[in-house]
This record gives C-alpha cells, structure tokens and sequence, in this order.
C-alpha cells in the first residue's frame, strides 16, 4: 500500500510498511526541499566521533530523551528524518518512530554516504547542495 505524505510534488515519498503508518525512504537529492518545506526534526544515528566529522544542519544524536520528547510531541505529527551511515540502521528507528504514531517519519536512503556523494557531485558540477 502507498502513502504519500503531505510534502511538495517534487518530494518522492515510498511506503515501506503494510501498516497504514510506514515511513518513507527519501533520496539525497530531495533533502533541500525537505528541510524548507517541512522543517524536520532531523535525528543521526551515526557514533559520535562521525557526527562531529560532519552531519546535516541542526541534527541531533539519538537519545532516549530526544526520542521521548519527539513521541509526546507525536499529536502535532513533526516530520522527522533520520539517517546513519548507509541507510540501514535508521529504519529501525523510523519503524519504531512509525509505530509510536508519528506519520511524518523519512529515512535517508544510502544514509550519510548518499549524502556525502550527493554534495560532492554538486559541488563538481558547481551547484549547491
């Protein structure tokens, strides 16, 4: 079953659970639209000494609190996107964020990697990332 979420046409959000309240695998190149449209929570699931190598703007490690906080928060339905190292280990957060209730729940497919070869590629090419 497809959901797609409320996001701009140019977003390409795909269900991955059968649910009803799946999150979406969302593609590198569609990360800018994300973050100026919909504000995301953004959560890294990456170790520390690799967050501080580099991370998306404003994104936080995964704590409990952080969690807690974003599921009592659930009712306002916050976007949220969640990334590690190549896409894997976030799915199980954004499953469970999923569960909890939130509707609102992307995973960065190919994670930082995908990030990180997206950026380069831009700045090859010379646009902006």
């Amino acid at each position: 079953m497809e959901q797609f979420l409320p996001l701009p046409d140019q977003v390409i959000c795909v269900q991955v659970s059968g649910d009803g309240m799946g999150y979406s695998d969302i593609e590198a190149s569609k990360i800018e639209t994300l973050l100026s449209t919909a504000d995301p929570l953004i959560l890294d699931r990456r170790d520390q000494p690799s967050q501080k190598r580099g991370r998306l703007p404003s994104a936080l490690p995964v704590s409990d609190e952080t969690i807690g906080q974003l599921i009592r928060r659930r009712r306002s339905n916050p976007a949220v996107l969640v990334y590690c190292y190549h896409g894997n280990q976030s799915r199980g957060l954004c499953s469970f964020l999923s569960q909890m209730g939130l509707k609102n729940v992307h995973n960065l497919a190919g994670g930082w990697e995908a990030w990180e070869r997206f950026k380069a590629s831009n700045d090859e090419t010379g646009k902006e990332a």
